[in-house]
């Protein structure tokens, strides 16, 4: 597939909840709400939402893992419509701190290791 070609992980499936808030440049909250995650890598997800995400905006996100919470900061890459009426958006993750890493690099390689 053409667009797994330009990602720098792999992503493998995982349905999470999560909180996020949307803020403008200015660092202003627009938005709070709760998505879910389809897919994962260290470097991204797919995220599921009820409203589209505007891609001039930040995402600032709080996935939970297991016993860990995770906060991360995302751009939004793009954004669209699914069939069932819900949202999807490709989210690149930025300043994630070593811990977040390591914690999200376990989470995956789990999964792996399950075969999902």
């Amino acid at each position: 597939m053409k667009q797994n070609e330009f990602r720098r992980h792999h992503r493998v499936n995982s349905a999470n909840l999560l909180a996020y808030s949307c803020r403008n440049r200015k660092d202003e909250i627009l938005e709070q709400a709760m998505g879910r995650t389809l897919n994962i890598s260290e470097s991204g997800i797919l995220l599921e939402t009820h409203k589209p995400m505007d891609t001039r905006n930040i995402i600032c996100l709080s996935i939970g893992f297991k016993q860990h919470i995770l906060d991360i900061n995302g751009t939004i890459k793009w954004c669209r419509p699914n069939s069932l009426g819900m949202f999807q958006s490709g989210i690149e993750f930025f300043g994630m701190d070593e811990k977040a890493l390591r914690i999200l690099k376990k989470y995956i390689e789990k999964i792996r290791q399950r075969g999902d």
